[in-house]
Formats: structure tokens, sequence, C-alpha cells
């Protein structure tokens, strides 16, 4: 077949060339880059990203044109080669052996046609390694099913052209350095960096490790206030050393001291907590994690954060589900804005969906549509205890197809049953008491889910924040809407009175803002000293198992079946 094959190509493949540089563009494929793609599908079609590889080396090497070899001087030592291979996954997290040998490729590959000798084998592996880097070991899809569907913001960072670009200058500067080659394609997203940088001492950590005090459970005990008398203050004290927040243990130590209450309470602050000085629920789950913990919840977290796109220069939005924080960034480093945010409740149908996607509008006083279901369970058994609820909340039912007609249908029994079937629509006119507060932030998407105000604050203080129907509510909605109207050529005053003067009105954006939604179990925060802190939240969705199961390939740790 492939004898009969190849004259085939041989011939159509210059004639669609011609053709397609008659018509204006250049030939898409020649038949030199389509061989070489075909050789090394064969070769290694089976590895994780063995078909973006074809792609990419067939891609570099037909642009030399003429030239079969890609180095003009003697290409680098295979030897060599693979160990800086190997230390280059290590430094990313990943396991020294997945480099794939130059030598063993050359002796497997068949390439006698193309003529490109030993180098061949040299330039498979560098580029299958960099994009294990740059990928890891499976699709986006198997970790955050909805990642790579409808508007994916980024996107085009990882297309062939560009990584082509980013891997091109680096292959080809002297002398050659087989790791600068892979970190040229390695995630440059700061989340990502940052955790990269402390993979290594967290998995030190968690080798030194010898154990500690067990805690109390504060939701069985109680809180533990400054000056309380009690025999775990001990037990405290030594985990809170252990993080860097006692420079030594008191000789004896039996009660809540202002010296511990204050290293609790920068604990506190620095994970983003209500700092109180007081150990509750929300500081036990942070303070319990063990080194072990730690260090499997950034491993599995770093992998996972290799998926978020680089976006230098671009000014984006990040909400993180487990620390229950929304980010804002507009340069390669910290986020500019941080506040808290309510997710989805954790049962199934309510969670908020990770995904990405673009914030194109902001509405100041919105209507709430209240989707079918909510009504059906929700709000109508409600209006049946009490018929004046719907009044009184400034509920009204509409027509969907055709809202703002001004025709509106009173509460009946037949017209309640064409809400709960979506036939007829009940919304929340704008106003203080309305569910989306008084500013939304929308970015279409399958989901119906958005960023909103609302009306009750005190779930924000809250350390579970999982209260929503799966839509995002904002603990700083004014300050997200100058963040976001600013480029808009907003004055931050001039956001103030559409914010307050309780009229609905779209402001549709002329810069699109990219919205990512994560799910990040270990994530750098910037504590009030300017320091870059690791914290680690709690697994509210249950994701984590799963999610270390698709990855176990990679994770230096044995995952339960």
């Amino acid at each position: 077949m492939r004898a009969f094959l190849l004259p085939f190509l041989a011939v159509l493949l210059p004639k669609l060339a011609l053709a397609e540089e008659a018509a204006g563009g250049p030939a898409q494929y020649s038949l030199f880059r389509q061989q070489l793609s075909s050789c090394i599908i064969r070769t290694i079609g089976h590895r994780p990203n063995g078909r973006k590889t074809a792609e990419l080396v067939s891609l570099l090497y037909d642009e030399r044109l003429g030239d079969k070899r890609f180095w003009s001087t003697a290409p680098p030592e295979a030897t060599g080669v693979l160990l800086e291979l190997r230390d280059a996954l290590a430094n990313h997290g990943l396991p020294k052996l997945a480099a794939l040998d130059p030598t063993e490729v050359n002796s497997a590959i068949s390439n006698d046609e193309l003529s490109l000798g030993p180098e061949l084998g040299i330039m498979i592996s560098l580029v299958d390694t960099a994009l294990l880097v740059r990928f890891g070991p499976v699709e986006a899809s198997n970790i955050w099913p909805h990642w790579d569907t409808g508007d994916r913001p980024g996107s085009e960072e990882f297309s062939i052209d560009a990584l082509k670009a980013e891997l091109k200058e680096s292959l080809l500067m002297s002398p050659f350095s087989a790791q600068r080659a892979v970190a040229a394609l390695a995630p440059q997203h700061p989340i990502y960096k940052t955790l990269r940088e402390r993979y290594a001492m967290a998995k030190q950590r968690m080798l030194n490790y010898r154990g500690l005090p067990s805690l109390p459970n504060p939701s069985v005990t109680g809180p533990l206030e400054i000056g309380a008398l009690t025999s775990q203050a001990s037990a405290l004290a030594a985990r809170l050393q252990d993080r860097g927040y006692l420079d030594q243990l008191p000789a004896e130590i039996d009660r809540m001291s202002p010296e511990l209450s204050q290293a609790l309470l920068r604990f506190q602050q620095d994970q983003g907590l209500e700092a109180d000085g007081v150990y509750g629920p929300a500081t036990h789950q942070r303070l319990a994690h063990t080194a072990v913990s730690e260090f499997q919840a950034l491993a599995l977290s770093m992998h996972k954060a290799r998926l978020l796109p680089r976006m230098k220069g671009q000014k984006y939005l990040l909400a993180n589900i487990p620390s229950a924080e929304l980010y804002g960034f507009e340069e390669m480093g910290p986020p500019s804005l941080t506040m808290p945010i309510v997710h989805g409740k954790a049962m199934e149908g309510q969670q908020t969906p990770v995904f990405r996607d673009v914030m194109t509008e902001l509405v100041f006083y919105p209507y709430w549509n209240v989707p079918p279901g909510i009504a059906r369970e929700e709000l109508i058994p409600l209006f049946e205890e009490d018929s004046g609820y719907f009044a009184k909340n400034r509920y009204e039912i509409v027509l969907p197809t055709n809202p703002f007609s001004g025709e509106t249908f009173t509460p009946s029994k037949n017209v309640l049953r064409r809400v709960s079937s979506g036939e007829l629509l009940l919304r929340q006119k704008g106003g203080d008491e309305n569910s989306l507060g008084r500013v939304k932030f929308l970015f279409p998407n399958k989901h119906s889910v958005y960023m909103h105000d609302t009306p009750w604050k005190e779930f924000f203080s809250f350390a579970n924040r999982a209260h929503s129907h799966g839509c995002v509510r904002l603990g700083a909605p004014l300050e997200l809407a100058k963040w976001v109207l600013r480029d808009e050529g907003w004055e931050q005053g001039k956001v103030e009175a559409p914010f307050n003067n309780d009229r609905r009105r779209y402001v549709a954006l002329q810069k699109s803002i990219p919205v990512f939604i994560t799910y990040l179990t270990a994530i750098p925060r910037t504590s009030p000293t300017g320091q870059t802190v690791i914290t680690f939240p709690p697994d509210v969705y249950k994701r984590n198992e799963a999610e270390a199961k698709t990855l176990q390939k990679i994770l230096p740790w044995r995952v339960a079946p």
C-alpha cells in the first residue's frame, strides 16, 4: 500500500500546491512534510502528544526548504540531550523516564527515503518532551470536560504556529541547550510558575515530615479565643511553627496566649480567612493539612494549571472555586484585584462548572430571569404559601419570547404550570432586593453562568461559600465594575452613578475580557505583607480523587483504584 501511495502523492500534492499558490495562498503541506509526519506518527503516534509532535517536527523541517538538515552544524549529542530532557521533566514535576531516548527513536524509525540521519531522533525526542511539559499527558477534556468548548480565550497560544515560533528560536541558539528549548514551550502562567517553583520545596518537606500533634476540631470542641485555657494550645502552636508563623515554641503553653493568637491571625490573613485570631472550623481546615496532603494538592494543581494559557499582556479574570476567590490579572505577575466569591453548591446540578469564556457586557440593575427549575422547586411553593410573595419581592410573569412587550400575566394555577414548564418566564425586577443585586457581568455560555452582585452579603464571611445555584456572587461588585470599565474610558467616579441610581443600563464592552473558572486546591495568593504564599483550600466538590486518577501516570504517589 505504501509503495503505491508514495508515487500517487508525489504526483497529486505538487498539483495541489500549484493550485493553492495560483489562488493566492501558500501550499499547506509539501510532499516532504507529509512523508515526515507519517514517518513520525508510525513511530511515536501512541505517545500522549505523538501527533502534535509529528506535526510540529515536520513543520520545522519543512521550513528549511531545500536543506533537509535542521542544524547546519553537527547535531547535539544524543546522550547529553537525553540527560537534559530528563532533568527538564523533573523540573516540571514529570517522571524523568518519560523522556524518549533519541538513540532508541532512531533505531525504531524508518526514514531512509527522507535522509535526515540521527538528528531526527534528537528532534523528535526534544519536541515530544517539550509538548509533554506544555500539555501534560492527557487531553484537557479528561480533566476539565468543558474547558475546550464554547469560547476559548487564549487558545491561539496552543496553535501549531505559536508553538513553532516559541520553539524555533531556542533550537537555533548557540550553544544549543535542550533544557532551554523545552523551557521555550513550558507553561508561563503565573499560577503554574509559582506552583512549580514551590514543588521541589514541598516535596522535600514531605520527605522530611515526621508528624505533628493532632489538632482539636473546633466543630466539636468549640472555637478557641484569646486567653482560653486549653490543653490543645501546644498542638496549635506546633502547627503554626511548622508553617513559619512562630519562631520557637514556648516551654509550656496551656492557653491561647496573645502571641499564639497573633501568629494565628497572620496565618488567617495569608490564607484569605476572616482574621480574628480565633481558632475556628475554617482555620482548622487549613492547619489540619499535613506535609503529605499539601504536596499532593500542590502537585495535582500544578499539573492542572498547565491548562491555563499565558495571557501575556492581557487583562483577564480568574475565579477559583475551592478558594472561593476572584482574581483580576493585568500583567504576568500577581493579580491586581482579589475578592471573595460565593459559588455553586456541592450538590449535583448546582456546582459551578469549570470552563473559560469571554465577558462582553455588564448590566446595572438587571432583571433576574428565574430558571424554570428554580421557579418550580423553590419560588412557586413560596407563592402557594403566601399569595403576596411575588408582589412583595417584585416578581412578574412575562413572555420569554418578548419579555419587554409590557404584557404580564396574573398568577393562577394554569399560569404557574406554564412557568414551571418554561412556557412563561418568571422574572424579578431590578433593585436592592433583586437576587442579582445591582450589577451582573455577562460572558454568554451554555451553562448560563455569570457573575453578579447579591443582597445576601452574610455568605461572604462563611468558611464554606458554596451557596449559589451555580453562578458566581461577588464580594465587591462595585470594585469589579470599576476594574472592568477602567479601560473602557470610564472614570472611577462615573461607575458609581449607574451602580446607585436604580435604573437598568446595559454596557457593551469594547474590549472583551477573558474569564477563567478553575478548580485548584493549591493556589498562590499575595499576603498583606506582599509575600506570595500557597493556600490549600478544601476540595469542596470532592474532585481531587477523580482528577488524580486521570493523571496517575505522572503523579509521584500511588492513586487508589
